[in-house]
């Protein structure tokens, strides 16, 4: 049944995740503990669009077989990558407001659900801050600003729906956009697309009306331990520990989101009411 039918002053609201194994990285596995954290944080409906058959506590899977569109990560010693199809958001998604992550994004916070109350018609990230010396703040020989595909929240309307078509057209005409853009790095990334489509949507201007007004913290060196307290968090590598206020993190390297030491971290936490 569906409830706004029933009620339609309340609008649904929910999160999307996209997880597709590769030969080196099991990304469902990495989306399972994000899903818990999402439950415990913002106890919001999440949708997993994924190629596995799986099923999995609290989420509702949809199974979709990906464009076979080869890539690699950037930085990932030429390993493989496959989230190539982010635009399909917008048509997949059940809710009408949604919050779009990458699986390795995990939530420690609820500050996320104000932004649901959105009067644009999407929000993308705008910065983002690594942890070590990377820097990635803008895209091409022409330094526009770079928006993150990271954490993007939509509602659904014209504009949204518009974004994800140029979206889609820069992903299967990526050389060219590439080379209008005078991206020297021909490996597509969602990051450029959705850059260069939110410049076209807006006349060839990165206007900071669309964008998440925070700053995403990004782990990109290897984890070696994590340790959520009340109000922070300390994460170790090997060379240097991390104390953070309680925050959202974005975990690049994968290594330790796929540890058995993780997992327990994150189970034991979520459990902990």
């Amino acid at each position: 049944m569906n409830m706004k039918n029933l009620e339609q002053s309340e609008e649904s609201r929910g999160v999307i995740l996209f997880a597709f194994n590769t030969a080196e990285i099991n990304y469902l596995k990495i989306a399972e503990n994000c899903v818990k954290l999402i439950k415990k944080h913002l106890n919001l409906p999440v949708t997993l669009i994924t190629n596995e058959n799986c099923e999995i506590e609290h989420c509702n899977v949809v199974h979709y077989t990906q464009t076979q569109f080869y890539n690699t990560r950037p930085g990932g010693a030429g390993k493989e990558w496959k989230n190539v199809d982010r635009y399909l958001a917008y048509e997949l998604s059940p809710y009408d407001t949604t919050l779009l992550i990458d699986c390795d994004y995990y939530i420690f916070t609820n500050n996320l659900l104000k932004y649901f109350d959105i009067v644009e018609d999407y929000l993308l990230a705008k910065e983002q801050l690594f942890t070590s010396n990377i820097t990635l703040g803008t895209m091409g020989d022409f330094q526009i600003d770079q928006r993150w595909a990271t954490l993007t929240l939509f509602k659904k309307t014209q504009r949204s729906k518009l974004f994800c078509e140029l979206v889609k057209r820069v992903q299967t005409n990526y050389r060219y956009y590439a080379s209008l853009y005078s991206i020297k790095q021909r490996n597509y990334r969602n990051d450029h697309a959705f850059t260069i489509a939110h410049s076209i949507l807006n006349g060839y201007c990165n206007d900071i009306e669309f964008c998440y007004p925070e700053t995403l913290i990004a782990i990109s060196e290897d984890v070696e331990d994590l340790e959520i307290r009340d109000a922070s968090i300390i994460i170790r590598t090997e060379n240097k520990s991390y104390l953070l206020p309680k925050t959202n993190l974005h975990f690049i390297s994968k290594n330790f989101l796929l540890s058995e030491k993780c997992q327990n971290i994150i189970e034991e936490y979520v459990s902990d009411t």
